[in-house]
C-alpha cells in the first residue's frame, strides 16, 4: 500500500539524533544518504513507489550507514505505526545490535518517548512494539541474522544491513546460498508495497552486490575518494549525484576524500596500508573490477632486501624506491616490477628478538614441502630463508629443515596440521633433537588459502614491514630439479608465486614457499603492532641511558670521571626530523 509523502524531512532527525548522541553535526555524505533512505533515488514519487522502494546503498566502510538506518526506523515508525520492520545482517548478534540501537534511539530520544512499548506490548531487544501499534503476529522490529528463520515472518521494511560476510561469501556455493535468502525475503516475507533497503560493503571481487541491479534495486554508489576515469567506466552511472556534481565543476578531483570531516587524507592513507590495495579498493572504493595492479597487489617493489647474517640486522632499514636503490637480480614479477635495496639503515646490527620456521608440509608428488624462517626486531619482519623439498616427509627433508633452522638460531617449529593428525610434528621431534632442538607447534588453516594469504601478507608487504634477505632471491632464482618447462620451473619459485598471487581461487598452480611465508609472518602478527621508528628511538634511548648509568657509577666510584668515556655514544632522533 502507498503511505505516500513523509511528513518530517529525516534530514532534521538524523541532526538532532547527532547532535544529542555523537555531540557533533552529520557529514554532508551522511545527509545524501539519509535523503536517500527516506526518498529513494526520485524525490519527486513515493518512497513506497517503485523503483523507490528498491535501493542499495553501496556505501564506504565508516560511513555510518548504519546508524543512519537504525535512525530511520523510529522516524518511519513515528509517521506510520502499523508499520512492520525486519532487519537482516549476516549474523544474529550483528542484526541484533541494529535493533538494541533502534530501541534505545526510542527510550533515550525525548521526542521519541511516546513510542516506548506499553504494558502488553512485546518489549524485547531483538523484538518489539511502539506504543499505538496494532496489534498483530509481527512485532514492530524485529531483527535475525540471514540464516535464521524468516519464512513465516511479514515486514513492510525490509533492511539488509550487511548481510554479506567473509565467511558466508567465500565460495560459490556460498554466494548462491546468500543470494536465495535474499530473493526469500523479497519475494515472501516483504508485504505487497513494501520497502527493501540494502546496506552493504563489497567483501571480494565476486560479492553479491554486483547482481542488485539485475534484481530491479536502483543502487547509488558513495566510494570514499573521488574516482577517477578507469572507476568511472565500471561503476560511474551508480555514482552519488553530488559527487559526480562536484567532479564536474571541478570541486573535486581523482583521489581527493569525498567525505574529509569523516576520514581525512591522512586517515585514508592510513587505512589503505591497513587494509591492501586491493582490500582497499573494495571496502572503501566499492570497486569489483580490480585492475590488473590490485588483482595481483603484492609488488616485488614493496620489498627490502638486504644481506642478512644470523647475528642479527640493522635496527631500522628505510624503503626507498629509486635507481641507487635498484637491485641487479632476475625478476619473476610482473613486467616493470624490480627488487630494491634500502635506501638507509640506522643503527648498529642487533641480533633477533625472536626467529620461527613454518614448516607447510606435503606428501610425496609434484606439491614441496615449503619452509620459511622469519626473524622479528624492532616491529620489522625478516625473511631470512625460504626453499621447498618435494620428496614428502622422509629422513632427509626433515634434517634439511632442521639444519637450515640451526644456520638461523630458530627457536619455535610451527608447521601446518591440516592433515595427519600431528603426524608431521611427530616425526619431526626426534630429528629436531638430534640435530636442533626448539619448540614445536601445529595450526590448522580455515577459509580460502589465497583469501588468508593475501590479508596476511599484503599489509606487511605495502607498509615495507618484509625485509628478504638476499640470499633467498638468489636462491630462488636457481633452477631446482627437472622440468618440462619454463613455465613449470616458475611455478616453484616463492616471488613468482607471490607476485601473481590474487584472490581467485587456485590462481596458482604451487603455493606452498609462498604460504609458508605467510604462516610464519602470521606468527609474529601481534609484532607489527609496533611503531618501527618509535621502537627504534626507544632503543636507542634505553642504550644511551645504560650508558649514563655505567658512565655515572664509575665517576662515583673513583669521585670524579676516570677520564675520557670510551663508547660513550648518545644517538638521539627527534621523531619529527624522521
Amino acid at each position: 500500500m502507498d503511505r505516500g509523502f513523509p511528513e518530517v524531512d529525516f534530514r532534521n532527525v538524523v541532526f538532532n539524533v547527532w547532535k544529542e548522541v555523537l555531540h557533533t553535526p552529520p557529514t554532508k555524505r551522511q545527509y545524501e544518504i539519509a535523503q536517500y533512505i527516506e526518498r529513494g533515488p526520485d524525490p519527486s514519487k513515493s518512497p513506497w513507489e517503485y523503483p523507490n522502494n528498491l535501493i542499495f546503498i553501496n556505501a564506504f566502510r565508516g560511513i555510518g550507514k548504519s546508524w543512519l538506518t537504525s535512525a530511520f526506523c523510529p522516524h518511519a515508525l513515528d509517521q506510520w505505526r502499523d508499520l512492520n520492520i525486519l532487519v537482516v545482517s549476516a549474523s544474529k548478534p550483528r542484526a541484533d545490535e541494529f535493533s538494541v540501537f533502534t530501541k534505545r534511539l526510542i527510550n533515550d530520544m525525548p521526542w521519541w518517548s511516546h513510542m516506548i512499548p506499553s504494558e502488553g506490548q512485546r518489549d524485547a531487544n531483538i523484538a518489539f512494539d511502539v506504543a499505538g501499534a496494532p496489534p498483530g503476529h509481527a512485532p514492530s522490529v524485529k531483527s535475525t541474522g540471514i540464516t535464521g528463520q524468516i519464512t513465516g515472518g511479514r515486514a513492510d521494511i525490509a533492511i539488509l544491513d550487511d548481510i554479506e560476510s567473509l565467511n558466508n561469501s567465500m565460495t560459490i556455493l556460498a554466494r548462491e546460498q546468500l543470494m536465495w535468502r535474499q530473493k526469500e525475503i523479497i519475494s515472501a516475507v516483504l508485504k505487497p508495497g513494501g520497502r527493501v533497503i540494502v546496506l552493504g560493503t563489497q567483501q571480494s571481487d565476486e560479492s553479491i552486490y554486483r547482481q542488485m541491479a539485475g534484481q530491479g534495486f536502483q543502487t547509488r554508489i558513495w566510494p570514499v575518494r573521488a574516482p577517477d576515469s578507469d572507476w568511472m567506466v565500471k561503476n560511474g552511472s551508480n555514482l552519488a549525484p553530488a559527487i559526480a556534481a562536484e567532479l564536474e565543476a571541478g570541486e573535486l578531483v581523482p583521489g581527493d576524500p569525498t567525505d574529509p570531516d569523516r576520514f581525512n587524507e591522512l586517515d585514508l592513507q592510513a587505512r589503505e596500508a591497513r587494509y591492501g590495495r586491493s582490500g582497499f579498493a573494495l571496502q572503501f572504493m566499492l570497486d569489483t573490477g580490480l585492475a590488473d595492479h590490485l588483482k595481483y597487489p603484492l609488488k616485488l617493489s614493496d620489498l627490502i632486501v638486504a644481506d642478512i647474517t644470523p647475528q642479527g640486522a640493522f635496527e631500522r632499514y628505510v624503503w626507498g624506491r629509486g635507481p641507487s636503490t635498484l637491485l641487479d637480480l632476475p625478476n619473476p614479477g610482473l613486467e616493470g616490477d624490480r627488487f630494491y635495496g634500502p635506501m638507509q639503515t640506522l643503527g648498529a646490527v642487533q641480533p633477533f628478538q625472536g626467529v620461527a620456521m613454518f614448516i607447510d608440509p606435503s606428501g610425496r608428488g609434484k606439491d614441496e614441502t615449503g619452509f620459511s624462517i622469519v626473524g622479528h626486531l624492532n616491529g620489522t619482519l625478516y625473511l631470512l630463508s625460504n626453499g621447498g623439498y618435494r620428496a614428502g616427509y622422509t629422513e632427509s627433508t626433515l634434517e634439511a629443515l632442521c639444519r637450515e633452522a640451526k644456520l638461523w638460531g630458530v627457536q619455535r617449529y610451527i608447521h601446518e596440521d591440516n592433515f595427519g593428525d600431528g603426524m608431521f610434528g611427530a616425526l619431526l621431534a626426534p630429528v629436531a633433537r638430534r640435530i636442533h632442538p626448539g619448540t614445536i607447534e601445529s595450526v590448522r588453516s580455515t577459509g580460502q588459502k589465497e583469501r588468508r594469504v593475501l590479508e596476511t601478507l599484503e599489509p606487511i608487504i605495502q607498509q615495507h614491514r618484509l625485509v628478504v634477505n638476499r640470499s633467498v632471491v638468489e636462491r630462488d632464482a636457481l633452477i631446482e630439479g627437472d622440468m618440462h618447462s619454463e613455465q613449470e620451473e616458475l611455478s616453484y619459485k616463492l616471488f613468482h608465486q607471490m607476485t601473481h598471487l590474487s584472490a581467485e581461487r587456485g590462481c596458482l598452480l604451487h603455493d606452498d614457499r609462498l604460504e609458508s611465508v605467510a604462516g610464519a609472518c602470521a606468527h609474529y602478527a601481534m609484532i607489527l603492532k609496533q611503531d618501527e621508528d618509535e621502537t627504534y628511538l626507544e632503543r636507542n634511548r634505553e642504550r644511551a641511558d645504560a650508558q649514563l648509568e655505567a658512565w655515572s657509577a664509575s665517576f662515583d666510584r673513583q669521585r670524579g670521571p676516570k677520564g675520557p668515556t670510551e663508547g660513550f655514544e648518545r644517538e638521539w632522533h627527534d621523531s619529527e626530523q624522521w
